[in-house]
């Protein structure tokens, strides 16, 4: 009780309903998060990381549906432990980087393996249809439209936003926006005839904020690489992991969970 007493200037009752008042970062503008009990917490969670509209994404991505549109006292530290604790999130895991000698390669035409963004990229299809293709894995075909809709719906850390977002100037609908539920009349003080320019105004904040956010983020990038870069030499006998993917009859093994 105490957390929802120190910003009771930011609680509101709605229609009997409870909300919290919240800036976003990006359009600075007020966004109503609706008060979670406790006891439909989990649901929340559940939609927010496991469903096919979420894909098992980070804490960060996880972190950002919720607050858009939830509130409770403890959400960051109960997302941080539902992602963490999520057992097909650690099997799809493998060992640590610490484990591997990565040499820096060049990317040269009709030749994508070494393009770090494209396999990137590759890599989160992959781990996303492994999470809900079935055993046969004869459907994978059909799950590649929710991905789009969750990765399209998800901030990314580079930007600090969504890709609908920075297309459209507003976040996609989602199965989560159902469980809210339909917000409360509010007065609009924007008409047909101003759309284009509010529409026009929201997508410019957005790219001012993206390209501020990915100077920053690079520039923290380069801080954190050149104090972690360092050249590994193994040596005779020198004992290290070696990554061998359980492969089974008939399967892909990039699309196994484990």
């Amino acid at each position: 009780m105490k957390v929802y007493t120190s910003q009771w200037d930011s609680l509101v009752i709605l229609d009997d309903i409870l909300y919290r008042e919240w800036i976003s970062s990006n359009l600075k503008s007020k966004v109503l998060q609706l008060i979670v009990p406790r006891n439909y917490i989990n649901t929340v969670l559940e939609e927010a990381h496991d469903s096919p509209s979420s894909g098992y994404f980070g804490v960060n991505k996880t972190l950002q549906k919720v607050r858009k549109r939830f509130y409770w006292a403890s959400y960051k530290k109960d997302i941080e432990n539902w992602c963490r604790s999520c057992s097909k999130c650690i099997t799809r895991k493998g060992p640590s980087d610490k484990c591997h000698s990565i040499q820096k390669t060049r990317t040269t035409p009709l030749h994508p393996q070494s393009d770090g963004q494209v396999e990137r990229q590759n890599r989160t299809i992959i781990d996303y249809l492994a999470k809900y293709i079935s055993d046969n894995q004869k459907d994978w075909d059909r799950w590649i439209a929710l991905y789009l809709l969750a990765y399209r719906s998800s901030v990314h850390a580079t930007t600090g936003t969504s890709p609908a977002e920075m297309y459209t100037g507003s976040d996609l609908r989602l199965p989560l926006d159902l469980m809210r539920g339909r917000l409360p009349e509010v007065e609009n003080p924007y008409t047909r005839e101003n759309y284009v320019h509010k529409l026009k105004n929201d997508i410019d904040k957005i790219h001012d904020f993206t390209r501020t956010h990915i100077k920053i983020t690079s520039q923290r990038s380069k801080k954190y690489y050149d104090r972690t870069a360092r050249h590994i030499n193994f040596t005779n006998n020198q004992k290290v992991w070696f990554f061998n993917t359980r492969r089974l009859k008939g399967r892909t093994p990039k699309l196994q969970s484990n």
